[in-house]
């Protein structure tokens, strides 16, 4: 989920995905459209795409200027395809809805800069924007971006009492501006900048969110899966919300497997073996087969110990990986750890050498560190 190599990487990794904000002036004084918006990204989230696309033509024809309209349906072509694949014409078409947003945002706050709904949805087209750039690497239009969306947050801190949402941005900003440059402490000379935050009261915010969020609820539930599981090292919390997760949006199946991640690392092994079944038989995704075997290969090794059929679902698992590119990259180090097992095992200190340099590259969560204090 991070960039390295992101000058303020702390700031970017806060904002991967967000919502529509219902409390605003236009949306709140107009409850038929604040209803549809709230349908089309339950739609979303859900996996019901075609029910997602007859409430977006909806907004089209009721707000065809509101930025709300070109975000929603940036989101719906992001969630077909997560994780998006940079290079395809389905993100192309993502991205140029989030200029659009944006535009529609600014043009709301040239009328009126302290207008609500101009703030939030400039704020959370940008952030898209900025994650994307970060992603490719592309620094400096990353921090470009990454400068007006301190601001809007910022300005957010002033308005979650009135406006619920902002606990979200809030909580993700308070979490992550000390979170992060603890993490890298590469980042800290640059966190000097910003305005300090505190973990405690930002895992306080996001749990508010997981509770009483309208349309943050489920990225709120999303990243405290993220923050328990990568930051804080407690996959019991962190299978807490993602079965959460799971069981409102039972067909989406990056939740589904985030949720196997956290029983394999729980070791709840028997639960996991019904949903890995459900990745690699029903899916037409490569993606998701890829995390089925790399989460069977982990079952194999840890619960059956026997390393040689790990072996077959880790390399399974591996060229899949190689041919997703940037998709695969939150699993690769499971993979590559374990092979590096295998290869260890065995005695072969040529490769063994070679999946532990691999592991480590993709570590984003000191796993690899973790798992061999263990041994």
């Amino acid at each position: 989920m991070l960039q390295k190599g992101f000058t303020i990487g702390w700031l970017f990794s806060i904002l991967f995905s967000f919502h529509v904000s219902a409390q605003t002036r236009l949306l709140s004084q107009a409850p038929q459209y604040r209803q549809v918006a709230s349908q089309a990204v339950t739609a979303i989230y859900a996996w019901n795409f075609d029910s997602a696309n007859k409430y977006i033509n909806q907004l089209s024809a009721q707000l065809p200027e509101h930025p709300v309209t070109p975000f929603v349906k940036a989101l719906n072509i992001y969630w077909q395809e997560v994780p998006i694949d940079f290079e395809s014409q389905a993100f192309q078409k993502h991205f140029s809805y989030l200029r659009k947003a944006e535009k529609q945002a600014e043009s709301i706050l040239e009328q009126d800069e302290n207008n609500v709904e101009g703030i939030f949805f400039k704020m959370i087209a940008k952030a898209f924007i900025m994650r994307h750039y970060a992603e490719q690497n592309k620094s400096m239009k990353a921090v470009g971006e990454a400068k007006v969306v301190y601001r809007l947050i910022k300005q957010g801190f002033d308005l979650q009492e009135q406006f619920s949402e902002f606990y979200f941005t809030s909580g993700l900003y308070n979490y992550y501006r000390e979170a992060f440059p603890e993490r890298y402490p590469l980042y800290k000379p640059f966190a000097v900048f910003f305005q300090k935050g505190d973990k405690t009261k930002g895992l306080k915010q996001l749990q508010y969110t997981s509770k009483h969020g309208v349309y943050t609820r489920c990225e709120a539930i999303n990243y405290l899966v993220w923050i328990y599981l990568h930051y804080e090292h407690d996959s019991e919390m962190a299978q807490k919300y993602a079965y959460q997760a799971t069981r409102f949006f039972p067909k989406n199946q990056l939740f589904k497997v985030q949720y196997i991640e956290t029983l394999t690392l729980t070791g709840e092994y028997q639960k996991a073996r019904q949903p890995i079944r459900e990745l690699l038989h029903n899916s037409n995704d490569d993606f998701y087969k890829m995390a089925g075997y790399c989460f069977r290969g982990m079952e194999k090794e840890f619960n059956q110990q026997d390393l040689k059929a790990a072996k077959v679902d880790y390399e399974l698992a591996e060229k899949l990986a190689e041919q997703l590119g940037t998709r695969s990259k939150d699993y690769k180090t499971y993979i590559y750890m374990g092979l590096y097992q295998y290869y260890k095992q065995n005695n072969n200190r040529e490769k063994q050498r070679l999946y532990l340099k691999l592991a480590k590259e993709h570590d984003h969560s000191d796993y690899v560190k973790r798992r061999r204090k263990r041994q």
